[in-house]
């Protein structure tokens, strides 16, 4: 039987890849995680309010298809708690237990719900726990915000009763030491560090306008006069994982639906 992301959060250091299913009736996304091999998928759910799949019927979909076990992304832009709890139970039926809670993005499809929170999907997870569920619940967290305001938001959702965190793409090792080092010292809560590989100036530039990213000016730079884009892109993201392991306890790769990117930075964090 694998070992379950829970397990290998616990002992070693889990390398999870970010995957976005697709919306084309066809299952082409299924195949481009066919080409990866992580300890975990990490579900997104209709990320910036762009409607997708539902995470957890896609998350079962894709377990069935590759053997590998899935963190769904739930948020709560969608759905009112009654939709939430309903989506929780179908997930722990299908023996998906680790789940990311999230308040969402406002989008521009639908009316959207927020009758929760992050913070009291959090609470709704542990009290379904104390009634014999088992629910491994993730928070978000962002070392790019004010550190203060942000450190506060991560000890709510300890109290709330989570159990993990997993953080935004960052770009910055200094930044990223300080905040882990913050964080320990008011919870021993693992860290999931989010590590997304920049592999153009255009989709730097792109990324730089995504609300709780911050993408430095060195990168910019080197990824603007470099007659390579694709390899400086790496170049950078192989240096800064290698800087990044030190500061969590897992890494969450969010590669584009680029297998190559996966793997490359995956052999680095576990070498």
């Amino acid at each position: 039987m694998p070992i379950s992301f829970r397990r290998m959060l616990e002992h070693s250091y889990p390398v999870c890849a970010e995957i976005e299913p697709g919306k084309e009736p066809e299952d082409r996304w299924l195949e481009t995680a066919e080409q990866m091999k992580p300890d975990a998928f990490s579900v997104v759910d209709s990320p910036l309010g762009i409607v997708r799949p539902d995470p957890v019927a896609s998350s079962v979909t894709l377990m069935q298809k590759t053997g590998i076990e899935c963190i769904p992304h739930l948020a709560c832009r969608d759905r009112n708690a009654a939709g939430l709890r309903s989506s929780l139970m179908a997930s722990h039926q299908a023996g998906i237990k680790a789940i990311l809670a999230l308040t969402g993005d406002a989008g521009k499809s639908g009316k959207p719900v927020f009758e929760l929170n992050s913070i009291t999907l959090i609470e709704l997870m542990a009290e379904m726990n104390k009634d014999g569920y088992d629910f491994f619940i993730g928070a978000a967290c962002n070392p790019n915000a004010q550190l203060d305001f942000e450190l506060k938001r991560c000890e709510q959702k300890a109290r709330a009763g989570c159990h993990f965190f997993v953080s935004q793409p960052v770009y910055d090792a200094l930044l990223a030491e300080r905040f882990y080092k913050e964080l320990k010292s008011r919870t021993s809560l693992p860290l999931v560090i989010g590590l997304l590989p920049i592999v153009s100036y255009h989709m730097a530039e792109k990324m730089s306008k995504v609300p709780g990213i911050r993408i430095n000016e060195e990168l910019l730079h080197k990824l603007k006069e470099s007659e390579d884009q694709r390899i400086a892109g790496l170049e950078h993201a192989l240096e800064l994982a290698k800087q990044l392991k030190q500061y969590s306890e897992g890494a969450l790769v969010m590669p584009f639906a680029d297998p190559e990117v996966f793997e490359v930075v995956k052999k680095e964090l576990i070498s």
